[in-house]
């Protein structure tokens, strides 16, 4: 199921040229849906490891706003 999310994403990026700059908004969540699959990556996708209740890479909920702002405001998805 990762491995196609990601495939999904690695498209969606190579698509973000062609997308007009008015619709970059919507593939905002794709934000942290990179960061969740960056995060199970780095536990070998076991989804019952520990280290993932201290929050998705070990950052609290907060990192996903900072991302989601940061990727906003340069208008670079």
């Amino acid at each position: 199921m990762a491995s196609v999310a990601n495939a999904h994403l690695k498209k969606a990026h190579k698509l973000a040229g062609s997308v007009p700059a008015e619709a970059l908004l919507v593939l905002l969540p794709a934000v942290p849906a990179q960061v969740l699959l960056d995060s199970l990556r780095r536990v070998q996708f076991d989804v019952f490891d520990p280290r993932l209740a201290r929050g998705v890479l070990g950052l609290p909920p907060l990192w996903y706003q900072l991302q989601l702002k940061w990727t906003s405001w340069r208008r670079k998805y």
